[in-house]
């Protein structure tokens, strides 16, 4: 199959690496519903994704940019500073009759049994931040869409913000002193994972290795 021209691989590129922009004071929400070992090496030792890890990627930038813009509260910027510590950030796609609305492509909504447990922790505490007590996880595949309302009373988000405070100070202390977190990623996340293999695949090879040393 023949490859795309380089503009378009090159606007792919730059698109991407235009949405993930980091600073030590500011940990993304997204950051920690994941490991915090990937999200430390993604910031000291970034590597060069991959034209498929890219495509994901930029297909949901195009979703977020042609659906989002139909609603006058879109790409709703949430902020929460802990005190002594770092900012959490965070961006709602968009908020429509008093509910958060959340956008996630999958490739296939026909093979999508259940939520996925960092999207709904994600969307919680966006709405924990938004005052909100119900949201909207909408998976987007090119064959088909489904919508998952989730529950966001106080009783279901309070322990997410716990969660995240705790993980976003563990990860700003990280960088501070510029050593790597515990690794605390599920099996899942360490498949998918670009850092797996080459740096901490085991825990005991490559990159983590040698800065424990």
């Amino acid at each position: 199959m023949p490859m795309l021209p380089d503009p378009i691989v090159e606007h792919i590129r730059s698109v991407v690496e235009r949405e993930y922009e980091y600073s030590d004071e500011r940990i993304h929400a997204t950051e920690l519903c994941g490991c915090l070992l990937k999200a430390w090496l993604r910031r000291r030792y970034p590597v060069e994704r991959e034209f498929e890890r890219m495509w994901y990627l930029y297909r949901g930038l195009i979703f977020d940019e042609l659906w989002t813009s139909l609603f006058p509260r879109k790409q709703v910027r949430v902020t929460h500073r802990i005190k002594n510590g770092p900012t959490i950030v965070g961006k709602i796609d968009f908020i429509y009759n008093g509910k958060i609305y959340e956008l996630k492509t999958v490739n296939s909504v026909r093979r999508l049994d259940e939520l996925y447990d960092h999207h709904v922790k994600q969307v919680r505490f966006y709405a924990w931040c938004e005052c909100v007590e119900e949201a909207v996880l909408l998976y987007i595949s090119f064959d088909g869409y489904c919508a998952f309302t989730v529950d966001c009373s106080e009783e279901k988000v309070l322990p997410v913000v716990e969660e995240f405070e705790r993980k976003a100070v563990e990860l700003y202390e990280a960088l501070k002193k510029n050593e790597p977190p515990r690794p605390d990623a599920s099996k899942w996340e360490c498949q998918f994972c670009e850092y797996y293999l080459s740096y901490c695949g085991g825990r005991d090879v490559g990159l983590l290795k040698n800065l424990q040393k």
